[in-house]
Order: structure tokens, then C-alpha cells, then sequence
């Protein structure tokens, strides 16, 4: 008896929720998609005015209120074609925000004045790409943007002054920095740079002397002088890794050095960064290569001896090695443990 009113319950209870789902209003399509009534509230450097941004004509635009006041907001923009992304204030005064010119996504910068006037374009090149580099909130008539305006691959660093829209180049991009950084003044100090593989973090120590690398071979000689600290490993030691891989590139016909390297050459190399020497840094090189796999009863077959795969494993702990947990510890102990647990 006590199994048939579970049972019973069981069905009445299946049987709401049915209706209960049934009964449930849809929410519309659209809604998931259309911009809010209000959003991105922000405050003038003075802090007097309250902005935000709401649609009209479809297109979010930027409207401002004085603080604590209850009279209608003014909008400041007429955007009409795409909605404005994102705006920050520039003192008391100024807004700034990118605008989409013509759907090309060449962003330029613009500005429009709380008071009153229509938004001024100061980047009005045709085909250029402008981005913020850094906002310079301290400094209202002042900020710092990327243009592609020289080469279209590369963006160079300009000081753009609000008050007069002159631009001034501060920072010409050899072709392989990806952003720059300021100093608390709001000068151009610090640069990333790619090679394709890996960042080397640049800087200069005034705005008019050339930039070096300060951060990618200094932290591989903190990595190192952390495993000598932990582990008691000596500096012939490390030198024998240079030695190992010269020895392997001479077997290379197309490898970049073909002469002999010994400890003693490592060690008496042009100091990089302690305690790595000129020899102990690999080359910088671009390069491809390909594994090809396949069974192992097609391998016994082929001309040259296969090499069997007994395991593999695989782990990424960190993406440059200023984001590594322990200086002395990579993915391939992850890594290496999966190989060996891997069947055979």
C-alpha cells in the first residue's frame, strides 16, 4: 500500500511539474540580445557628473546628469550606426570614446565636450586604426594612443593633446612590439616584444633613449640561480647543457653554428645575466617540424628503424616564465608522469 501512494505521488508530482513547464511564459529571443536600458555608469573627474549610456535610435549613446540630481538626463552623442562600446571621462569636461567609422573597424578617437558641440574626431585618417594605449586619468588634457598610420601592420605610441587634438610620435614600432606602458608622468617607458614564440619585456630609462631588454634572459638567470640554491647545482653543470645541444646541432648540416662548444667557452662567454653567459641563451630562430605516426606493424616494414612510442603525456603550467608557480619546477614532471602511466 505504502509503494502505490508513493508511486501515486510520484506521478502527481511528474505531472505538476509538466504543467508547471508547460504553463511557463517564454522569454523572447530578443531579449537575450538587446541592449540594456541603462549601463557603463561612470563619474567626471571633478565628480559633479553622473554618465551612462542608454539606447536611442536604437544605438547606445552617452547621456550625463549632474550628481544627486533628479532632472532628465542630456544626451552628449548621436550615434546612429553602431552603438558606442565602452567611454571614459578626461577631466571635468571631456568625454572620449571609439567610434567604428563606416564599419571598417578602423576605430577612431573621439571626443565630445559635456557643455555642449558636436563630437570631434581627432584621428580622422582614412584606413587608420586607433587604440588607447593608456588613458593618463591625471592628466585631463593628455593621453597616450596606437596608430597605424605609418605601417599597417605595426601601431606606433602618440601623445595626443585633447585641448588642441596635436599629436606628437613618442615611440616608433620597429615591427615587433606588441604594446607599449607608461611611467606615472605619462612617458612611454616599457615595451612588449614578440618573436612569434615568446615576449622580451623592454625599457628605456628616459623617453629618448633606446630601449633594452630587461626581463626575459634576467629571468631565466633568476631561474638558474634558484637551482643552484636549491638543488647545489654548479655552474659547469648548467654549461653542460649548451655543451649537449652544440653537440646535437653539429649533426645538423643546416644548423646555424657548425664549432665545437666546451664548458670552459660557456663559461668564459660575455656575461648576459647572471649567471647565463652569451652561450648559455638559445639562438633565436623560426623553424617547423613534423611527427609522423603510424602503426606499429606498418613501421617494421618502412626502410629506416622506427621508433616506438611506449607513452605519452602532456602539460602546460604557465605561458612565459614570469608566470611560473616554482622557478624550478615545469609541466614535465605532469608530464613525464603520464608518459610512464600511459600503456605501452
Amino acid at each position: 500500500m505504502n509503494r502505490l501512494l508513493s508511486l501515486a505521488g510520484l506521478l502527481l508530482l511528474s505531472w505538476a511539474g509538466a504543467a508547471a513547464a508547460q504553463s511557463a511564459e517564454q522569454i523572447p529571443m530578443r531579449d537575450f540580445f538587446r541592449n540594456p536600458d541603462r549601463a557603463y555608469y561612470r563619474i567626471s573627474g571633478d565628480g559633479k557628473t553622473l554618465s551612462f549610456m542608454q539606447p536611442w535610435e536604437r544605438r547606445m549613446n552617452i547621456f550625463i546628469q549632474p550628481v544627486g540630481s533628479s532632472q532628465d538626463p542630456v544626451r552628449i552623442t548621436s550615434e546612429k550606426d553602431r552603438d558606442i562600446t565602452d567611454y571614459f571621462w578626461k577631466g571635468a569636461n571631456r568625454v572620449v570614446y571609439l567610434k567604428d567609422v563606416g564599419g571598417d573597424e578602423n576605430d577612431h578617437v573621439v571626443v565630445v565636450d559635456r557643455r555642449g558641440g558636436e563630437p570631434r574626431d581627432v584621428t580622422p585618417f582614412p584606413g587608420v586604426k586607433a587604440q588607447v594605449i593608456d588613458a593618463l586619468v591625471e592628466f585631463p588634457n593628455r593621453m597616450l594612443i596606437g596608430l597605424n598610420k605609418r605601417v599597417k601592420e605595426v601601431f606606433d605610441a602618440y601623445e595626443l593633446d585633447l585641448a588642441t587634438g596635436a599629436l606628437t610620435l613618442v615611440a616608433e614600432n620597429p615591427g615587433n612590439i606588441t604594446s607599449w606602458g607608461a611611467d606615472h608622468t605619462g612617458r612611454i617607458r616599457y615595451a612588449i616584444a614578440t618573436n612569434g614564440v615568446e615576449n622580451t619585456y623592454l625599457y628605456r630609462a628616459t623617453p629618448t633613449t633606446p630601449f633594452k631588454p630587461v626581463l626575459q634572459a634576467s629571468a631565466y638567470g633568476l631561474a638558474a640561480s634558484r637551482h643552484f640554491h636549491e638543488f647545489g647545482t654548479t655552474r659547469e653543470q648548467l654549461a653542460e647543457i649548451a655543451v649537449a645541444a652544440r653537440q646535437w646541432a653539429l649533426k645538423n648540416p643546416k644548423a646555424w653554428e657548425h664549432d665545437p662548444l666546451t664548458v670552459q667557452d660557456v663559461l668564459a662567454a660575455r656575461m648576459v645575466s647572471h649567471p647565463l653567459t652569451v652561450r648559455d641563451c638559445c639562438l633565436v630562430t623560426d623553424g617547423g617540424g613534423a611527427l609522423v605516426v603510424t602503426s606499429a606493424e606498418r613501421a617494421r616494414s618502412l626502410r629506416k628503424p622506427p621508433a616506438f612510442v611506449l607513452g605519452t603525456g602532456e602539460g602546460i603550467s604557465h605561458l612565459t616564465i614570469s608566470n611560473m608557480p616554482d622557478l624550478t619546477v615545469t609541466a614535465a614532471r605532469e608530464s613525464g608522469a603520464q608518459a610512464s602511466d600511459s600503456p605501452a
